[in-house]
This record gives structure tokens, sequence and C-alpha cells, in this order.
């Protein structure tokens, strides 16, 4: 096997690197770093991604890296996934990226064309007139005055906990992947989301 002629990216832990490969061992520096150093524990993302060079220090001959993948199995649309932070430049190769077809530029705006004060008052009248019959239009059909809002749809409802039930398997019998219980948990304040208990009632997105 030859890594000659390819894009390599080293993907490992700082903890386990003197283990597997030997505190002195420096002869992967030459290639790109994908380091997995964990904001929080598995499962859990911040709200907001850190810099490259968080808590970064040196080891393996490496003095930076070029990709952070700081969260690992956290939930992204009813799915867990691995959350990474790349620096491009830091590759030392191109990515191929697609470039948009650029936007057609806007029609010319049509002249403007000026109006009498003869004609203004013209149609300001005829305005007037249309406004007036809409109005004893609208009366005709609705009496009684303006229809009443109707109140928004519920955008949740509600779960009562039984006896050992979890939010992620509360999240499976209501037919989502179970990595969606972090969800349930933002949406009731639960700050513990793996402690519930029975008859606690739930909000349940309405989409579920």
């Amino acid at each position: 096997l030859t890594l000659a002629n390819k894009n390599i990216i080293i993907y490992n832990r700082k903890n386990n690197w003197p283990v597997v490969m030997g505190a002195g061992v420096t002869e992967f520096q030459q290639w790109a770093l994908w380091e997995a150093r964990y904001y929080f524990k598995s499962g859990y993302k911040p709200t907001t991604p850190p810099d490259i060079d968080w808590k970064w220090a040196k080891y393996g001959g490496w003095k930076q890296r070029a990709i952070l993948q700081y969260a690992g199995t956290a939930p992204v649309n009813g799915w867990s996934a691995d959350w990474n932070v790349v620096a491009v430049d830091r590759l030392g190769f191109d990515l191929f990226v697609d470039t948009p077809t650029p936007p057609k530029p806007p029609a010319p705006k049509p002249k403007e064309e000026g109006m009498s004060s003869k004609e203004f008052q013209q149609l300001d009248t005829r305005l007037k007139s249309i406004q007036t019959e809409l109005k004893s239009h609208a009366r005709s059909y609705h009496p009684d005055g303006p229809r009443k809002p109707q109140p928004a749809p519920r955008k949740y409802r509600e779960y009562i906990v039984v006896a050992g039930d979890s939010l992620s398997l509360i999240a499976k019998k209501l037919g989502v992947n179970a990595g969606r219980y972090t969800e349930m948990a933002s949406l009731n304040g639960i700050v513990h989301p793996f402690t519930i208990y029975p008859k606690q009632v739930l909000k349940i997105p309405a989409t579920w």
C-alpha cells in the first residue's frame, strides 16, 4: 500500500496516539490531522461549534489540526451523526466545490411616467368609489361583523409517562428516531434527560 499522490488525512485521538503508535512517532505529521476531541460526552453537542483550535495541544509532530470532531452521535434531523469543524486551508489539498450558477441580472425597471394633477384626482376618486363598494359587499356577506380569527393549531400534544419509560423509548413508541429524545428534553425543560417519572406529563411535537 502506498500513500503517494493521494489526499491523506490522519484521524485519531490525542489520548490514544502514544498508546497505539508510541510517544515518539512523528512520521505522520506531513499529512493533515483530524482530531476527535468531544466538547461534551458522546450524544451531545454545543449550540455553537467551537473554534478549530479549541483546547489544541501539540502531539505526534503536528503543530495544528485541520479538522476537529467536537461531537459524536449527536442528533440532526432525527438522525445521529458526528459533528466537525474544518479549516480548509490546513488540509493541504483543494476540495471540489460545486460553483453555483450566477443569478440572472434583474430585468431593467420600466420607465416611470408622470401623472397630471387632473389624472391623479380622477384616479383617487375612482379608488375611493371602489373602496366604498367593497365595504358594502363585505357587510352584505358578513352582517354580524368580521369573523373571529380561529386559534392557531397546537404545536405539541401531551404524553403521560408510564413506569419503565425513557425519553428515547418514548421516541421509538411514537415512531421517530430514538436520538430525538434530546428534542423532548429541550421542549420540556428537562436538564437531566435520563430522569423522568411515572405520571409526568410531557409535551410532544405535534408532527411526531
